[in-house]
């Protein structure tokens, strides 16, 4: 059995019927080449065997203890609880879906220490907590499953995989928060899971999130946290190393099609509780009323994407403007493609062609050629579709409201189009 005094890093894992994944995040943590930690997971009473599997874990090693929520509080709910019961010096939060690199932990340490680590990996020279900076950001690597659809991976990546405003350089006070919310182009990344955060600065926002406890918040509730955390974070730096392996579930609530109504509703929470909490949070940081519009700005154009794509789609499928594109590039791979048959055969096939709008092969190897063709054509399509469906999520104010060029820009491929098809 292992045993703990002072845990430097207090690990929280809220557990809901993950039993595939559990044990690859519980080998993850114990793993840590930095043993100094405990590791906290929150069983937010789900119905399959994850916390049967947490509880073999917890059997060989004291630094994992499991708590047990009285009733299914949600993600939101479950951070809540284990912020509650950390005793490390700092706390990270870990999806029971994703997973930690071996030297996670260890490199955590390093920031807070002059000396390298001794052989047996405990805790020496570490500086006052008041001298430690308030939040360590890391970067992510980006996985999915391996029966993950390779459009939902394209899409995955194309709006993760993106600059999530990691700064080298320290930060300290209102920089924080102008960082993270408004010194960036793209939709704000703030994900709270890419950072390690000092407990005491952790706890003193639990009087203003745990109101927000009963809504089970699933969409943007790393939002409303880091909104708070930003305002009262006095200083910030950064490990330039990927140490958390962020993993693309389709199982994941925020994956599901079928769940976008929840996402709406969760979104018009938060936008209410950006103005609410702004109001008290200006006298620790003033960038936070003005933050609190711009995301209420961008949250607001979510909302209207995603009702549009409900409405027209059923809760999934393209967008009208990706739709529409879509369509006309299928007409170029079409065109392109007839070209490439024509022109692959040294004698002239146009006698061979039917009069009418539909091709007719001159012989089997055009066939093959134009089949060949058409299908390579189409599958860089389906690439540039799933970039095109990430972009409202990365810019959904300017997606929301286009200028007028783009409106001409699909005008303009339409008459090509046609003209194309008048030539043939």
């Amino acid at each position: 059995m292992e045993s703990i005094s002072q845990p430097f890093i207090s690990i929280i894992i809220p557990t809901y019927n993950v039993e595939s994944y559990i044990a690859r995040c519980l080998d993850s943590c114990i793993n840590q080449t930095l043993h100094d930690i405990e590791i906290l997971v929150i069983d937010d009473c789900g119905s399959d065997d994850s916390i049967a599997i947490a509880q073999r874990y917890a059997d060989r090693a004291s630094r994992i203890r499991i708590i047990h929520n009285e009733k299914n509080l949600g993600t939101i709910g479950s951070r809540i609880e284990g912020i509650k019961a950390a005793e490390g010096r700092y706390i990270a939060f870990l999806d029971a879906d994703d997973y930690l690199k071996p030297k996670t932990c260890e490199k955590m340490f390093q920031l807070f220490t002059n000396s390298t680590l001794a052989p047996t990996h405990t805790l020496i020279d570490l500086k006052t907590t008041e001298s430690a900076p308030d939040i360590i950001h890391f970067k992510s690597h980006y996985t999915a499953n391996k029966q993950t659809k390779m459009i939902a991976k394209l899409t995955h990546y194309t709006r993760y995989a993106l600059p999530t405003r990691f700064s080298k350089a320290p930060l300290h006070n209102e920089q924080i928060a102008y960082n993270f919310f408004l010194n960036s182009k793209q939709f704000p990344k703030f994900t709270i899971w890419d950072k390690c955060y000092k407990t005491t600065l952790v706890k003193q926002t639990l009087p203003l999130i745990e109101n927000f406890i009963p809504l089970r918040l699933t969409m943007a509730e790393d939002m409303l946290k880091f909104f708070v955390i930003s305002a009262f974070a006095k200083s910030y730096v950064s490990v330039d190393s990927r140490l958390y392996v962020y993993c693309l579930n389709d199982s994941s609530i925020t994956q599901n099609p079928q769940a976008k109504q929840k996402k709406i509703s969760d979104m018009c929470h938060i936008i209410k509780a950006l103005h609410t909490l702004s109001k008290e949070l200006e006298s620790h940081n003033m960038l936070i009323p003005t933050i609190a519009q711009v995301m209420s700005k961008n949250l607001t154009a979510l909302i209207i994407l995603e009702s549009r794509h409900s409405l027209m789609h059923g809760g999934g499928g393209y967008s009208r403007i990706s739709t529409q594109l879509y369509i006309a590039f299928c007409d170029y791979a079409t065109i392109l493609a007839r070209f490439f048959a024509l022109y692959a055969n040294d004698r002239d096939s146009s006698s061979a062609y039917a009069p009418c709008r539909i091709w007719a092969y001159p012989s089997t190897q055009d066939s093959k050629i134009h089949a060949h063709c058409s299908l390579t054509i189409l599958a860089l399509l389906h690439i540039v579709i799933a970039i095109l469906e990430s972009l409202p999520y990365l810019y959904p104010y300017a997606y929301l409201y286009p200028k007028p060029r783009q409106s001409q820009t699909l005008n303009l491929f339409n008459l090509i189009i046609l003209k194309a098809h008048q030539c043939l």
